[in-house]
């Protein structure tokens, strides 16, 4: 029986890809597979010849859903490796959460794309009662998904924003009092709110999942540092992080008081040129003169 190809290879992929369809492939169960899973008459012949080589399919079934709960745990181990160090400290089988995650996807193959992968694996996560059951978790795994959007940020800048990024780091500030200075939001660094104290956890990695957090907010942030370190994690007072909230878009000192008054927050003064400083340090904010 001639069959076109196209049709051979989308009826394999959803073999492979929806787990009630396969199990009745499998299984043999071909008597209401057409009308169960919706096929035409060219899919339901495919099915039933993978049906009627059951024990051939299996191995590439099993083989194919095997590699993919691999590529969770690959996806959060470079992604998100203080979630993935969690979840397996609070007993989780993360092979088993990937498929939880897969189901939802129609087990899709993201490739090379690892970060976003992990994007979206962590906004699963996140919205997952048991994977969230410690208190902390879910905050853990919102400030590395803050990580994630910047790293894929960052990654999608060209070789000549690093260059930038790279003499901007290293640059001094201008003099906090000048009028003329400029301060602009970064894109190597996201900010991230949380409801209970990650520090705890970011200080003493050897309790990361193990016990809860107390219930005391926060302001973290992820900031780029180089092609080799990736990222690193830091903490922010809230008045820096008000700042950083009204600077998305570049603003000299009036422009900012302007923006800070239109929040019903207090305008700048000298007792902010710390916040300004930790801004610049962790990558927050470029500076420059009008």
């Amino acid at each position: 029986m001639n069959m076109n190809a196209q049709t051979v290879w989308l009826t394999w992929r959803r073999i492979m890809c929806e787990q009630p369809l396969a199990a009745a492939v499998l299984a043999g169960q071909v008597d209401d597979m057409q009308q169960r899973f919706s096929l035409s008459d060219d899919e339901f012949a495919v099915a039933r010849e993978y049906a009627s080589e059951a024990s051939g399919a299996r191995w590439f079934v099993e083989n194919y859903r095997f590699r993919m709960r691999n590529s969770f745990l690959n996806a959060l181990e470079n992604g998100a490796p203080l979630t993935l160090r969690a979840l397996l400290a609070d007993g989780h089988d993360v092979r088993e959460l990937g498929a939880a995650f897969l189901d939802t996807v129609g087990w899709r193959d993201y490739g090379p794309f690892v970060y976003t992968y992990c994007a979206e694996a962590l906004a699963f996560l996140r919205h997952h009662a048991e994977a969230v059951r410690v208190t902390g978790m879910a905050d853990l795994m919102g400030l590395e998904a803050a990580a994630v959007a910047m790293l894929r940020r960052v990654g999608a800048l060209g070789e000549a924003a690093h260059k930038q990024a790279a003499n901007s780091a290293s640059a001094s500030a201008a003099p906090f009092d000048d009028a003329a200075t400029v301060w602009t939001r970064s894109p190597f660094c996201e900010l991230y709110r949380s409801s209970t104290q990650l520090a705890k956890w970011l200080r003493e990695k050897g309790m990361l999942g193990r016990e809860p957090l107390p219930e005391v907010p926060g302001v973290y942030v992820a900031y780029y540092v180089d092609d080799e370190h990736t990222h690193r994690f830091g903490m922010l007072p809230e008045r820096a992080a008000q700042i950083h909230d009204a600077l998305e878009e570049p603003a000299d000192r009036a422009a900012l008081n302007e923006r800070l008054a239109a929040r019903g927050l207090a305008p700048v003064t000298e007792a902010d040129a710390r916040a300004f400083e930790l801004l610049r340090q962790c990558r927050a904010i470029d500076v420059s003169r009008g």
